[in-house]
């Protein structure tokens, strides 16, 4: 999850920002090879970096050389992709809220979205120096592209999972984040569709993932702000019991996009992880799709069917 704020073209700027998502940690934001992107550069349409406020949500990274493409129109409003979602998130009162942050969830059922624990919940929120707290409210873009959505709703009832909850509320922060079970639910008072597919949680053992690629999608601050939706590939790097590494580039913004097995071309995405963070040039990681991650997601869509 990053902030977004005013626009510049100033490469100084750009060069701040881009060093200072790259030592930051929480949001996933990376390059793994190299930088092939067909949309708008970073320098073309950038905000100002002091105008983020220090914002700490935006640690994700690439890794190598930045392979990930833009979803064509046509294909954002088809399955998977018409199934993640752009989050506008407003943080809790008396933090710098002068624009939302943004954050990547994905439908898992009519009206249940699974984003990442620290989009929702957390003590970092830029400008806040207080105890943790949960999102106001979260504005949902389905199939957004540059302000425009086919459908949109705010949102403010939501969930994290209890060891999420626990961790950030005895002091947790995103230096020891990676192998939190930083997961959650934002859950809408209304269905989005109907006789419709969704992404589905798929449990897969360690030996099972090792090596395989996986796919992250999502709306990271790189690309216009988050404006558009990207989607990058590349390998499982390593497996812990509640954690996937993988070198998928990503960006700030990310937070909480779904990581599947398969590449970008996947039309039926077993979804294996969901993106919480990075390390510059190093490896990003999801939290990992476990027999008890899987059942809290689907006890989320089923409470709220």
């Amino acid at each position: 999850m990053t902030s977004a704020k005013q626009l510049t073209n100033d490469k100084r700027v750009n060069a701040g920002l881009v060093e200072y998502f790259s030592n930051s940690k929480l949001t996933p934001m990376k390059l793994i090879g190299k930088d092939d992107r067909t949309e708008v550069s970073l320098l073309d349409n950038v905000k100002h970096f002091e105008k983020l406020g220090g914002n700490d949500f935006g640690s994700e990274k690439w890794i190598g050389d930045d392979d990930r493409v833009e979803i064509p129109d046509i294909e954002r409003r088809l399955h998977p992709w018409i199934k993640i979602c752009h989050l506008q998130v407003v943080g809790p009162i008396g933090s710098r809220i002068d624009d939302p942050y943004i954050g990547t969830g994905w439908f898992a059922g009519p009206r249940t979205i699974i984003t990442a624990g620290h989009v929702l919940y957390d003590r970092e929120w830029s400008g806040w120096d207080q105890s943790p707290a949960w999102a106001q409210s979260i504005d949902v873009g389905i199939g957004y592209h540059r302000s425009v959505s086919f459908a949109h709703m705010v949102a403010t009832r939501f969930y994290v999972a209890d060891a999420w909850k626990e961790f950030i509320d005895r002091g947790g922060s995103s230096d020891d984040s990676a192998t939190q079970i930083d997961i959650g639910c934002i859950q809408l008072d209304a269905d989005i569709w109907s006789n419709s597919s969704f992404l589905t949680p798929f449990v897969a053992s360690g030996n099972n993932l090792e090596q395989q690629t996986v796919t992250a999608s999502g709306y990271p601050f790189d690309r216009e702000e988050g404006e558009v939706m990207v989607t990058g590939s590349g390998a499982v790097t390593g497996v812990e019991t509640t954690t996937l590494y993988h070198a998928a580039d990503t960006f700030g913004g990310e937070s909480g996009s779904p990581v599947w097995l398969g590449g970008k071309d996947d039309r039926q995405p077993k979804i294996v992880g969901v993106h919480t963070g990075g390390e510059t040039d190093v490896k990003n990681w999801a939290t990992r799709i476990t027999d008890d991650v899987a059942a809290l997601i689907d006890g989320w869509v089923l409470e709220n069917s």
